[in-house]
């Protein structure tokens, strides 16, 4: 793939933790954070470390969340893994392929 491709693709809206936390609220009616927290027995403050990116889900963790949100877990572990990568070329790379999932 070339440079410029890999360029517009970091540009575009990338769908985040957020946008799966999101999808989860939405999928099974919960009106707030703790209420998500609740339901999938976690501490509320690890939603918000997850939302800030100061820590992402564990495996465990993202395969609950895709259940929940009946979303593709392959794309969300290539996702959380390129908002992990500390290359930004790698990153957008991880980015693109989870596209194609």
């Amino acid at each position: 793939m070339r440079l410029s491709t890999l360029t517009t693709l970091g540009r575009c809206a990338m769908r985040d933790i957020n946008t799966l936390l999101d999808s989860v609220k939405t999928t099974n009616h919960l009106a707030s954070d703790s209420k998500l927290a609740k339901e999938l027995k976690l501490e509320p403050r690890s939603l918000y470390d997850w939302r800030s990116e100061r820590r992402f889900p564990t495996v465990e963790q993202l395969l609950n969340l895709t259940d929940y949100a009946e979303e593709n877990y392959p794309y969300w572990c290539v996702i959380i893994q390129s908002r992990r990568a500390k290359n930004a070329i790698l990153s957008r790379r991880l980015r693109a392929a989870a596209e194609k999932l």
